[in-house]
């Protein structure tokens, strides 16, 4: 009885330590490669975070004022981890259209100057939105970006218009002329509203005004014959452009005014004969 009791325990022992010994290999054997991918998950973020860690943090403070029509101010604040020492500064431009990039490559402005914190941005076509933004570089390369600002440029006046053509309408008085043209070359994203004409005769100071609407290329002058100055200019919501100017030589019309500084001269040899002079207007 005691020897069969004794085979019963060790029976069971041998099968339970079988049965135990596979499981805790294998719980082993997981933990092993769990602890091997954590260990290797923290030494690759510690790269990572070291690799971040060269190059600068973002710029800080940006601010982007408009100058004129055509030019911007960027100006910032440095970085709060420069991480080394800052080499320069690229600001990067996009042009914008709808508040979308217009053009796939970025243009941007280097700046090799630690020190320097803002920059002048020129060449902008005005009534245009563009989008900025700056990093800082050093050895190691280029940092992190700043937030983007966007600006939208001031308007200009239109440039002068395209002259076309000056022609006599009729050669007897009153005299008439038309002068055609073509819209300015520039108009800077704005409609023309109105063209306003003005024009004199060479000598005078005071000048005739007309004004044709911005749909319309071509007016109709009233002339008193000799020369004339014509300046024509465009119109829009920021002002009055550039004179374009035309000359127009007509045949003599009707005088303005009486003569002026009229003086009679008697010539004795001549009996019945006398000479008016006088001077023109």
């Amino acid at each position: 009885m005691r020897h069969t009791v004794t085979v019963a325990l060790t029976t069971t022992t041998t099968t339970t330590a079988r049965t135990i010994i596979p499981a805790v290999c294998t719980i082993i054997h997981y933990c092993f490669f769990f602890i091997v991918i954590v260990f290797a998950q923290l030494i690759d973020a510690g790269s990572s975070r070291q690799k971040i860690q060269k190059v600068p943090s973002a710029p800080r403070d940006m601010e982007v004022m408009l100058v004129n029509a055509s030019a911007v101010k960027v100006s910032w604040e440095k970085p709060l981890y420069a991480n080394g020492d800052i080499i320069g500064y690229y600001v990067y431009k996009d042009r914008l259209l709808n508040g979308e990039p217009i053009n796939d490559k970025l243009q941007r402005a280097i700046i090799y100057d630690q020190h320097k914190t803002h920059t002048l941005i020129t060449n902008l076509e005005p009534n245009t939105e563009y989008s900025f933004r700056v990093n800082a570089f050093n050895r190691h390369g280029d940092g992190e970006f700043s937030a983007s600002k966007k600006i939208l440029t001031g308007g200009l006046p239109p440039s002068e218009p395209q002259t076309h053509s000056v022609n006599l309408l009729n050669d007897e008085a009153p005299l008439r002329a038309r002068v055609d043209w073509k819209p300015p070359k520039f108009t800077y994203n704005l409609p023309i509203n109105k063209y306003i004409i003005w024009y004199k005769p060479f000598e005078h100071i005071d000048a005739r005004k007309v004004e044709v609407p911005g749909t319309q290329n071509f007016a109709i002058l009233d002339v008193m014959g000799r020369l004339y100055e014509i300046n024509i200019a465009a119109e829009n919501d920021d002002g009055i452009g550039v004179n374009a100017t035309e000359w127009l030589t007509t045949p003599v019309g009707v005088p303005e005014a009486e003569p002026l500084n009229v003086r009679y001269e008697i010539n004795a040899d001549q009996v019945g004969e006398i000479c008016v002079l006088l001077t023109r207007r």
